[in-house]
């Protein structure tokens, strides 16, 4: 199984202070549309957060757009990558996405009569 097909965004991205502080350098504004794009590289890829190094240029990442995403605080580096700040407090984890679609598949084929 595959990831999400989505990813969680907090409703208030928009003013937070991290998102703010983002906008008041330059280059912050594509930084800012990069953090996005890395919530639904993490999420479609199963990631658990974990962006490795390598991945940032298949959803328009830059280095320096990494350096400001770790200087705000949205992004911290680790061994071989970053880690998106805080993911396992909003997105649901790998493990979560796939026990509840094995109850979901299981609800279905019960409901159904089929053998799911």
């Amino acid at each position: 199984m595959a990831g999400l097909n989505w990813a969680r965004l907090d409703a208030n991205f928009s003013s937070n202070h991290k998102t703010l502080a983002l906008l008041g350098t330059k280059g912050g504004d594509h930084a800012a549309l990069v953090y996005v794009f890395s919530l639904g590289y993490c999420a479609f890829n199963g990631t658990d957060g974990f962006i490795p190094k390598a991945a940032p240029g298949t959803f328009h990442g830059t280095a320096k757009d990494a350096t400001l995403l770790v200087e705000v605080g949205l992004w911290k580096p680790i061994d071989g990558g970053w880690d998106v700040n805080d993911w396992a407090e909003y997105q649901p984890t790998t493990e979560e996405s796939r026990a509840r679609s094995d109850r979901a598949r299981k609800a279905a084929a019960k409901r159904w009569g089929t053998d799911g």
